[in-house]
């Protein structure tokens, strides 16, 4: 099984691959010093074109499902005019948490292409929050 999943992952990102990243990292950036939001950014691209793009929201519509990549989810989604994207590729700043991985799942997103992992996240972007402290020592253990 290893070695069929090893065999999808590319050793190397192509140009539009990094582009799409790139984008989604500035989206986070952009937003790193803005106390309603953490610095997540996400876009998703379906048949080579930005179909949406999302920054976290959480705090600021008070909604714990407004994170980064389900905001750009919705965009595509109502971009589309459908809740299935295919034939889309999700670019996020960081790693999915489980409950963005399953909304990708959803909505049938085939590949996500991800900048850090949620280890790195949690130690870069540190504000104090007891979950990530807990993702953390989860990913350590593990």
């Amino acid at each position: 099984m290893y070695d069929q999943v090893k065999q999808r992952v590319p050793e190397t990102l192509g140009d539009a691959d990094r582009h799409y990243l790139e984008m989604a990292m500035e989206l986070s950036r952009s937003y790193r010093d803005d106390q309603r939001r953490w610095p997540f950014g996400a876009i998703v691209v379906v048949a080579g074109t930005m179909a949406g793009q999302g920054v976290n929201q959480v705090v600021e519509l008070n909604d714990p499902t407004a994170h980064a990549e389900t905001m750009a989810l919705r965009a595509a989604c109502t971009t589309r005019r459908s809740h299935l994207l295919e034939d889309g590729v999700l670019y996020s700043s960081s790693e999915p948490c489980p409950m963005c991985l399953a909304a990708c799942c959803w909505a049938c997103i085939p590949r996500i292409v991800y900048a850090a992992t949620s280890l790195a996240a949690s130690f870069s972007w540190n504000c104090g929050s007891n979950w990530r402290s807990l993702m953390a020592l989860l990913f350590i253990w593990k």
